[in-house]
């Protein structure tokens, strides 16, 4: 990923050439398949909101432009298959090192470009689920806010630093894509920075995912539906464990020459983590098109309806002594009532 000064052809002679495996082809089944599962999932989450609840929120505005970005990152992974990535460089088509070379370089760019896409499409996703989340909890839980608004700074501010050390890794920048090139620049050693920000990245997951967990274990419903709720938040934990797996994969790569064959663990680690992001953020906001499909499994008195109602409508009725103790209550009366309206929103 992060190549510390340009290389040239003696570095060859530290790796063996016998190997001719390629992993291009994981390349585009990882491209290819989240691709097609980010599209549906997020469509069905535009779908549902507009037929069925006539409105988008900000939070859908959000996803939306992070699948934007995660189609265009995907976009040039795939464009880069053709080109040699997932090729061992000594693979790559040339009759000379130099000729070699100059596709690795091409493989490069491409790849130096992937990485600028990817953190909007991961802080978009991200910053979207915090945004849902601000939208159920009422006004009077200002501490666990207060904390969610902190969460999606430190979101916003890791990526930001992410991607600016991505950009400048190199003087002059189109160093940073050079292989075998003239020896006309330096780039430093960001690869600790690098493993930090992504250790940070990976505790933001689990605080997205666990934070809200305490507070709809204190909803006053059946355990079924308070399992089902959690659940919907929960399977964020998958993400969690890509994002570990991606950060891992970084390890190495700064002074690996064979740049078109090592990093593509990291790309498609990239995608599949992104991919889960995007789609797990999307699955609540698919309760009432599933009710719709499903009415015998997702009928309100078996699935939670905390995600079919407006923030202001569900929690208004929190009784003020029981918020003292710690306790949400949210009446079944009232879930009927909310049921009966025509203009019944979606998270």
């Amino acid at each position: 990923m992060f190549v510390q000064e340009s290389l040239g052809h003696d570095d060859l002679t530290a790796f063996s050439t016998a190997d001719h495996s390629s992993r291009a082809w994981s390349v585009l089944t990882v491209n290819i398949l989240f691709i097609c599962l980010v599209a549906i999932f997020v469509s069905l989450r535009a779908f549902t909101k507009l037929s069925m609840t006539r409105k988008l929120y900000l939070d859908d505005y959000l996803m939306i432009g992070s699948a934007f970005w995660f189609f265009s990152f995907c976009a040039v992974n795939l464009a880069a298959v053709p080109v040699g990535v997932g090729r061992h460089i000594w693979d790559l088509p040339g009759d000379t090192k130099e000729k070699q070379f100059a596709v690795a370089t091409r493989v490069q760019k491409l790849n130096y470009l992937a990485l600028i896409l990817l953190s909007p499409s991961i802080v978009l996703a991200k910053i979207s689920v915090i945004a849902t989340l601000l939208r159920i909890f009422p006004n009077p839980l200002k501490y666990l806010r207060l904390f969610l608004f902190a969460t999606a700074a430190l979101v916003i501010l890791c990526c930001t630093c992410q991607a600016f050390l991505v950009i400048f890794q190199c003087s002059p920048v189109q160093f940073s894509w050079v292989i075998g090139g003239p020896q006309q620049g330096k780039c430093y050693g960001l690869e600790t920075v690098v493993l930090a920000l992504g250790i940070v990245n990976v505790v933001t997951d689990f605080v997205i995912c666990l934070t809200p967990i305490p507070y709809f274990l204190r909803l006053k419903m059946p355990a079924a539906q308070k399992a089902c709720l959690c659940a919907l938040f929960l399977t964020g934990l998958i993400a969690c464990a890509f994002s570990i797996v991606r950060v891992v994969s970084l390890r190495g790569l700064a002074d690996n020459i064979d740049v078109t064959f090592v990093t593509v663990s990291y790309y498609n680690w990239s995608v599949v983590e992104t991919g889960f992001i995007i789609i797990t953020g999307s699955v609540p906001a698919l309760r009432p098109l599933l009710q719709t499909i499903l009415p015998e499994f997702f009928k309100s008195n078996n699935f939670p309806s905390l995600f079919s109602s407006p923030r202001r409508s569900v929690w208004k009725n929190v009784d003020s002594s029981a918020s003292t103790k710690g306790i949400i209550t949210v009446t079944k009366e009232y879930e009927v009532v909310e049921l009966k309206k025509s203009d019944t929103q979606d998270v």
